[in-house]
């Protein structure tokens, strides 16, 4: 099977990539429209890379503090 070019995770490697947020805590925010961007596949959601690196990069750019050295 070839690679995707856009890999998907699910909430336990989403955990993993924020750091071990809980995942009640990451289906929280998806119900509430906060965090990155999901869809479903089946009853599962499922999270590209790009958009967790993207809305990374967001919270990152929106509320880093301190000046650059």
């Amino acid at each position: 099977m070839a690679e995707l070019p856009d890999p998907i995770m699910f909430a336990p490697e989403l955990s993993t990539v924020l750091g071990g947020i809980p995942q009640g805590t990451i289906r929280y925010w998806d119900s509430t429209g906060y965090g990155p961007r999901s869809f479903k596949i089946g009853k599962r959601r499922a999270w590209r890379t790009s958009e967790v690196l993207r809305w990374l990069a967001e919270q990152e750019a929106t509320t880093a503090s301190g000046a650059a050295s």
